[in-house]
Parts: structure tokens; C-alpha cells; sequence
């Protein structure tokens, strides 16, 4: 709920009171808060420091004295009218003292110790860099394995950071420059979701759809439900209409499931008629009932053949949790696949 309203506000605001317990309890935590593309303030509530406040936290601090502090209050809402819309690309700097004048909302951290942190809650749009910063070939290489499509600057560095993963050296840091490497960077990732998409479907590859899995296998342990399923007969339909009313099939079936899941599950063409779901946040027994909602109205959806004719398909479906080993998951989910098509097919087992 909180990522969700977020994304639509111009501004977030952090209230303290002032309790030096809490305070470097918060700064222990401030590196892995969720990551925002708006402006960040933070408000001092009640007595003490914002001077203190800001150095800690590197961020804009207000100072509240009280609800009755009109002052203070106007000062907030005053820059909080100032306060443009925000979009734009996200873009981690680290190594940095204070955060660089770049396209974006710019998350900067001095240490890189930090920045991983946030990095272990976020994927930015784009990575700077200081030319400076410890174990900097190190540091690129960590990143360039754990996030292989987000673009690396380094400022002021030399050929052996272009070696280690980095992207491009600036030798003067700029918007301009930053904003170059964002484009290239978008035209990259143009061209790898066109590699990524199985043509046919228009759902994820095989191989892009896997590579996601084990990232959300990460990040949601023992918070996944993976379905296989299968279109039943299919090679009927490919012997008694041909070739071409099977493909219309298989690109009506991947627009229907595209259509029909959330927006944060996951679908991908397995290979052949075979097709993985992949649901975020949800128990077994919902997943079940999910893939049974799906089948039914599937089976009451008309496939227009190439022909003009019309067609009805149904499928079988497999389901298991996912506890973060995707093999096993997928294994499991395959054998209720196996046991829904013995059992008569275009059903769903677990």
C-alpha cells in the first residue's frame, strides 16, 4: 500500500521526535528504506537540533516546535507548495559527500557498504560511481553480477573499471553525461525486452521468464505459488486444423493469461503449448483457486482460426509452492500437472 500511494505523491515526508535511541535506530535503517521517485524531507517534531538531523541523514530537515508552532508549519507548507512534480529515472550515487546535480531522483550514499543495503530492496535505473571509492573494481563487479542491465558510470575513473563491468568513465561528472548513459542504457533495455518476449505468445521467454523466477524466489521466499500448465489436445488441434490455427491458439492463450493475472505475477511460455504462472503473495489454496477461475473461463473463451472458424480449448494445470528452490518447485508443480491429465484433464491439481 505504502509503494503504491508513494509512487503518486510529489513529496515524502520523515517526522523524528527527538530521541537519540530512535535516531540511530532510524539511521541504522535509513539505507534499506523503500526507494521513491519523488522529493524526500525530513521534519523535526518538538524540541532539538535539524542541523543535527541533517548531517545524519543528508537530506533537507524542517524544524515543527509543536502543532501550535505556526512558523514552522508555514515554512513546511511553503516548500511543500514549491515542491515540483518529480519523475524521472532513479539513479544511486555512491561515494559521493553530498548528492550530484543528475536526471533524476538521486539516492547517494558515501559508502558502498549502504548502498548495498538499498540495493538488497531496489534496482535503479542507473548506478554513479566516484573514481575514489575503496575496492572500486570490486564494488563494480558485485553490482555487475547481481544487476547485469543497469548501466554503471564511474567518475574519474580508469580502463580497468571499464574492465570490471563499468558501462563508461566520465572524466567530469554532469547532468549531461548522465544523461547520456540513461539513454543508451534505455535503448538497451529496448532491445533485451524485445529478445525477452517469445514472439508468438507475447509472454516472457522461457529463459527471461526463469531468470525472473529465481529473483522472485529471492526477494518473496516461501511467498510464491508456481503453476504449470498445459493446453489440452493440443496436438489435435495442430492435425485437424494445421499449423497455423495451432500458433493462433498459442498467441490467443498468452493474451488471455497476459489480460487475466495481476500485474505483479508472472507469466512465461515453459516450451511447446506448456505455459508457467508464477503468483506473488499467495498461499497454495489460492493459487489453486486462481488457475481454476482461469480454466473456467477459458474454457468458455472462442479462439477465431485463421479460417474464420471458431474453436474452444481447455487445460490442465499443475500447482505447488515456491520455498526458494525454483527446480523443486517447478518438479512438483509438473507431477500435479501430470496427475490433472491422467485424471481426465482440463482441471487443476496441487
Amino acid at each position: 500500500h505504502f509503494r503504491y500511494v508513494i509512487e503518486k505523491a510529489d513529496a515524502l515526508l520523515w517526522v523524528f521526535k527527538y530521541d537519540p535511541l530512535h535516531l540511530v535506530t532510524a539511521k541504522r535503517r535509513w539505507a534499506s528504506r523503500p526507494a521513491v521517485s519523488c522529493r524526500e524531507y525530513l521534519v523535526l517534531f518538538g524540541q532539538g537540533n535539524p542541523a543535527e538531523i541533517e548531517d545524519m541523514f543528508a537530506i533537507p530537515c524542517l524544524h515543527v516546535k509543536g502543532a501550535d508552532d505556526r512558523n514552522g508549519l508555514r515554512r513546511l507548507f511553503d516548500l511543500l507548495d514549491a515542491t515540483p512534480a518529480v519523475r524521472g529515472p532513479r539513479i544511486l550515487a555512491v561515494g559521493f559527500e553530498s548528492a550530484p546535480e543528475l536526471p533524476g531522483p538521486c539516492y547517494c550514499f558515501t559508502e558502498a557498504g549502504e548502498a548495498q543495503c538499498w540495493l538488497e530492496q531496489n534496482e535503479p535505473d542507473a548506478i554513479i560511481l566516484a573514481g575514489d571509492l575503496p575496492k572500486l573494481v570490486f564494488v563494480i563487479g558485485d553490482i555487475r553480477e547481481k544487476y547485469p542491465h543497469v548501466p554503471i558510470g564511474v567518475a574519474g575513473g580508469g580502463p580497468e573499471v571499464l574492465k570490471a563491468g563499468a558501462d563508461d568513465v566520465f572524466f567530469e561528472l554532469s547532468y549531461e553525461a548522465v544523461e547520456l548513459l540513461l539513454t543508451r542504457a534505455e535503448r538497451t533495455r529496448h532491445l533485451k525486452k524485445e529478445a525477452e518476449v517469445d514472439a508468438l505468445t507475447g509472454v516472457l521467454s522461457r529463459k527471461a521468464g526463469e531468470r525472473e523466477l529465481e529473483r522472485m524466489a529471492v526477494k518473496n521466499a516461501g511467498n510464491l505459488a508456481v503453476a504449470v500448465i498445459d493446453l489440452d489436445h493440443f496436438k489435435q488441434v495442430n492435425d485437424t486444423y494445421g499449423h497455423q490455427a495451432g500458433d493462433e491458439v498459442l498467441r490467443t492463450f498468452g493474451d488471455y493469461l497476459r489480460k487475466n493475472v495481476r500485474s505483479s505475477d508472472l507469466v512465461f511460455r515453459y516450451g511447446g503449448e506448456e505455459f508457467v504462472l508464477v503468483m506473488q503473495g499467495t498461499p497454495l489454496d489460492g493459487a489453486v483457486r486462481a488457475c481454476e477461475n482461469l480454466l473456467e473461463r477459458w474454457k468458455e473463451t472462442d479462439v477465431i482460426l485463421p479460417d474464420g472458424r471458431t474453436i474452444r480449448i481447455s487445460f490442465s494445470a499443475g500447482v505447488a509452492e515456491c520455498n526458494g528452490a525454483v527446480k523443486t518447485a517447478i518438479a512438483k508443480a509438473d507431477e500435479a500437472l501430470y496427475k490433472a491429465k491422467n485424471e481426465g484433464r482440463a482441471k487443476v491439481c496441487y
